[in-house]
């Protein structure tokens, strides 16, 4: 069994191609491929974490119809776009659905990075931020714009994080 992590897919959302410059038609050759990068990574035991913004608006069943689709045990970190009743999520597809989680002792789930600021000592998967950067100090963007559409493995993020300081501090030694 595997853990993946993945976020700002923003899936009904027309006017996201154009923003981030990504490479689709049109949104639902979007989900397709971004379904079809999924299912080829993720097993149906893995465990999914979706770092937030799904979609942008309020088509639940759209969300339900995307969640059906891709494998794994999907929990959901939500995010600024996340705009669905806390506990519709679970309706939706999710396992579970939270505003932040401490993955691990070290390791933060949250959408929006600034939080990372304030803990040197852990590291932070997020979203939010679209293609502005990859790794930047002690976070990690798992979102689709900056790794091709895919999910991201706990395995590989932890193969990136080579370094602590003197001070505790985490950080990935090179921006990737």
């Amino acid at each position: 069994m595997s853990t993946w992590f993945s976020a700002d897919l923003h899936a009904d959302h027309d006017n996201i191609i154009e923003i981030c410059n990504r490479p689709f038609k049109n949104v639902n050759e979007m989900v397709k491929t971004y379904i079809e990068n999924h299912n080829q990574l993720v097993k149906p035991n893995d465990d999914f974490y979706f770092i937030g913004d799904l979609m942008i608006g309020k088509n639940f069943e759209l969300g339900k119809k995307i969640l059906k689709n891709l494998n794994g045990n999907k929990v959901i970190v939500l995010g600024n776009h996340d705009e669905f009743r806390y506990f519709s999520y679970e309706s939706m597809g999710f396992k579970h659905a939270h505003t932040y989680l401490q993955f691990t002792p070290t390791v933060h789930l949250r959408h929006d990075p600034s939080a990372a600021t304030l803990d040197k000592k852990g590291f932070f998967l997020c979203g939010h931020i679209h293609d502005l950067f990859k790794t930047c100090g002690n976070v990690y963007n798992v979102g689709v714009d900056v790794n091709d559409f895919k999910p991201v493995s706990f395995d590989y993020i932890l193969s990136l994080i080579t370094k602590q300081d003197d001070k505790g501090n985490w950080t990935f030694p090179n921006p990737v």
